[in-house]
């Protein structure tokens, strides 16, 4: 049974500061994966990443859940249809290990 995964995008979690998510996954790994187009939620963090100019516009989105752990999205738009395609998630992420997470995700969305 082939079940469709529902985007964290489309749910509402907690409360969440875009500006302290932004801080804790840090600068240096924005910089590393080309983040750009940050774009700050009620719940959480979305922006683009890798290279520009392609068929396909890769996302992630950072979304803090009520018992104060991270949901973690990365998909992409395709430019044709505007569809969104979720290539992973993960769930339950610690603040300590919220940039691994999002450095992995970011390398699995570049090979979608």
């Amino acid at each position: 049974m082939n079940e469709e995964r529902r985007s964290i995008g489309e749910e509402r979690y907690a409360d969440a500061d875009p500006d302290t998510i932004r801080e804790q996954i840090g600068a240096a790994l924005l910089d590393e994966i080309q983040a750009r187009n940050l774009i700050t939620m009620d719940d959480g963090l979305m922006f683009m990443f890798g290279p520009t100019g392609r068929a396909k516009i890769r996302k992630i989105i950072v979304k803090l859940n009520v018992r104060d752990y991270y949901e973690v999205e990365v998909g992409y738009l395709n430019a044709r249809d505007f569809g969104w395609n979720i290539v992973h998630q993960e769930s339950e992420i610690d603040v300590d290990m919220l940039a691994d997470s999002v450095r992995r995700l970011a390398a699995r969305g570049l090979d979608a």
